[in-house]
């Protein structure tokens, strides 16, 4: 009897966890004071807020403009995606764990935005 009733209580208890996890977290960034002149043509890309969505195992990144773009695994808790902005490539990497961060870097000039979870 204890069997079946444990079998029970697991099946309801494990949808709940998973549901737990699900969150969207809007993130303001800021421009690094030590960015160079040049990284502020991209600054108003940034002043709006971006959204991170979890659902189920699906990390995506959502632009202020609309633009999706799903996260990879880089670590525990750490997801990463690269997009194009006006010829600069952008890696953006989220840290979803305890310090429930946004981080942006620039490859070509070395730009970076960051930002806690609002």
């Amino acid at each position: 009897m204890m069997r079946p009733a444990l079998l029970l209580l697991s099946t309801t208890i494990a949808p709940a966890a998973a549901l737990a996890a699900d969150a969207t977290l809007t993130f303001q960034l800021a421009a690094d004071p030590a960015n160079m002149t040049a990284c502020l043509a991209l600054g108003p890309s940034f002043d709006r807020p971006f959204t991170v969505t979890m659902s189920g195992d699906v990390v995506e990144l959502i632009s202020p403009g609309g633009i999706r773009s799903r996260m990879d695994p880089v670590g525990q808790d750490v997801y990463h995606t690269a997009f194009e902005l006006s010829g600069e490539r952008l890696d953006y990497t989220a840290d979803l764990g305890a310090t429930k961060s946004l981080s942006v870097r620039g490859n070509n000039l070395g730009c970076k935005w960051s930002a806690k979870s609002q």
